[in-house]
C-alpha cells in the first residue's frame, strides 16, 4: 500500500507566479509509493482538470509573497482528488509489476481523447 496523501507544490518568491503559469500548460504526474519502493502507482491528470486549483492558488500566492519575508508558497493536491480526475497508469506492487494499462495518454502535445493529426 502506498502512503500519499497529498501531493505538494512549492513556488519560490522568485519565480512562483511563472511556476504557476507554467503548471497551467502541462499534465502532471503524481507518484505515491511506500517507504520501502516496492507499491508504487502513478497517475496521470490532465492540466484541464487542475487549472480551476491554479487558478484559486493565485490570489493566495500574490498575498503571500507581499508579506515581508515569505519566501515560499506550499499547497496541495488531495489523493482523492487525483483518483478523481486522474487515470492509474502504471501500479508496481510488492515489487511486481502488477498493472500498465493501454490507455489514452496524449502523445505530444494532444490531449487524452483527442487526436494529433
Amino acid at each position: 500500500m502506498t502512503t500519499n496523501n497529498g501531493f505538494e507544490y512549492q513556488y519560490h518568491k522568485t519565480h512562483g507566479l511563472e511556476k504557476l503559469a507554467a503548471d497551467k500548460t502541462v499534465d502532471h504526474l503524481f507518484i505515491s509509493l511506500n517507504p520501502t519502493y516496492s507499491d508504487i502507482e502513478v497517475w496521470w491528470v490532465d492540466r484541464e482538470q487542475l487549472i480551476p486549483i491554479f487558478d484559486s492558488w493565485l490570489p493566495e500566492l500574490r498575498t503571500n509573497y507581499q508579506a515581508n519575508g515569505k519566501q515560499r508558497f506550499r499547497r496541495s493536491i488531495s489523493r482523492g482528488t487525483v483518483r478523481q480526475y486522474g487515470q492509474k497508469i502504471l501500479v508496481i506492487a510488492q515489487g511486481q509489476l502488477a498493472h500498465s494499462p493501454e490507455s489514452q495518454l496524449p502523445t505530444d502535445s494532444g490531449h487524452a481523447g483527442q487526436s494529433n493529426e
